[in-house]
């Protein structure tokens, strides 16, 4: 319902801009200890998990959005990324469920849903192995910086979006791993 009212391509305009709006925490000093750097109440908790499962129905997912709340908080490498894996895989079972209900399963889909997860866990057993010696400040600068990345291609893929949908007589066509565009007349 609420994809009705929402156009996908102004929302990853905001999202895009949020995400750059982490420019600026990438070149501060940061801390290295697990500080709360403000108190959070339980519904503020709640109302991050709320908002990354309704953008994640929306978008299809969340990936870096909340790694400056989860900074911010003062949660620890570790910690993130539990925090990241228990939504994502809560997120992933309701989607699955509603996929089925729906009958969007196809057996290509499958197959790569299979692959995706057998590399999650791979990925999951090396990571056990790496995290500790990552030091704090490494491990923020990073994830600054994937989010401000993540940000400049999600703006680009947003203004080409918003403009083809404005622009009716410019098209871009995909054609056997070449791009191609014109004008129409």
């Amino acid at each position: 319902m609420s994809l009705s009212y929402l156009e996908p391509m102004y929302l990853e305009l905001c999202m895009s801009l949020f995400l750059i709006s982490n420019l600026p925490w990438l070149f501060r000093k940061q801390e290295q200890k697990h500080v709360v750097l403000f108190p959070v109440p339980p519904w503020q908790l709640r109302m991050v998990g709320f908002l990354a499962g309704f953008i994640s129905g929306l978008t299809g997912a969340v990936g870096v959005l909340f790694n400056r709340f989860y900074f911010r908080y003062g949660l620890g490498s570790h910690e993130i990324i539990a925090t990241r894996a228990a939504n994502e895989v809560l997120l992933h079972l309701i989607k699955l469920y509603l996929y089925a209900a729906l009958g969007l399963f196809q057996l290509k889909t499958i197959g790569l849903g299979l692959i995706v997860a057998l590399a999650a866990i791979l990925s999951s057993g090396f990571m056990k192995f790496v995290l500790p010696r990552v030091s704090r400040g490494l491990f923020m600068r990073v994830g600054y910086s994937a989010m401000v990345i993540s940000g400049v291609l999600m703006l680009n893929s947003a203004i080409v979006h918003i403009k083809l949908a404005n622009d009716p007589h410019l098209r871009v066509i995909f054609l056997a791993e070449e791009l191609g565009s014109g004008l129409i007349n």
